[in-house]
């Protein structure tokens, strides 16, 4: 994270968290340093000379307080952000009138005691499915998380609320969304020709501009995994 973007973060989160004992940098480089490192609360709270309880008060209190924030920095954007969406896509892989390219991923959960196989994802973990879509910068736009890992990313569009806003007309008829094979192609979202040995020359470009476009997403997912 860039240190501008560390301080915004800052200014965005002071209003909403008590720094009685703790300070506010403190509490959010504790946070973000459990939430990108495979550590446990026992050794984050050493590292920042922090309490075990102190880390796991703290914590969630800063999961708290991002909820509050949530609004102003994960939004969808409006008429003119989507215009300078479009043309940061189009200057990136010359791939005209994307808003932003939507994927599904994977958190993974110890597993219920109940219903364990419905979050059994196709890769043999339990987990529940991430949604989001991001820009041409990386930044997300619109997230959704929540739902057994067995389901496939199409129901879980099917049913979010970033299929309503969609419809109800919050592109620009030009502008679409990009996303794989596993969502449907309607005029809001431009999916891949299916490959079945025999694409045209045009379909198979298409499908390299379409994917060099959406490796976006993809490349947020990558960096997720080496966490």
């Amino acid at each position: 994270m860039e240190k501008a973007t560390f301080e915004t973060l800052l200014q965005l989160l002071q209003p909403h968290l008590p720094t009685r004992t703790v300070s506010l940098e403190k509490k959010v480089l504790s946070h973000l340093w459990f939430l990108g490192n495979k550590e446990s609360f026992r050794s984050v709270a050493d590292r920042f000379n922090l309490s075990k309880g102190t880390l796991h008060a703290t914590f969630f209190e800063v999961c708290e307080a991002l909820k509050l924030v949530r609004p102003q920095i994960i939004y969808w954007p409006n008429r003119n952000e989507q215009a300078r969406i479009v043309e940061g896509f189009l200057n990136r892989t010359g791939f005209p009138g994307v808003v932003g390219c939507i994927d599904g991923s994977y958190i993974p959960i110890p597993g219920p005691s109940e219903h364990r196989a419905d979050y059994i994802c196709r890769k043999g973990f339990p987990c529940i499915q991430l949604q989001a879509v991001c820009d041409h910068q990386l930044r997300f736009m619109d997230i959704l998380t929540g739902w057994p890992g067995s389901v496939h990313d199409a129901r879980v569009f099917r049913n979010s609320p970033l299929k309503q806003v969609l419809e109800n007309g919050r592109l620009e008829e030009e502008f679409h969304l990009l996303g794989d094979s596993a969502y449907s192609l309607t005029t809001y979202m431009m999916v891949p020709f299916r490959d079945n040995g025999h694409l045209s020359e045009e379909e198979a470009n298409f499908n390299g501009r379409h994917s060099s476009t959406r490796v976006v997403i993809e490349s947020i997912w990558a960096s997720k995994s080496q966490i």
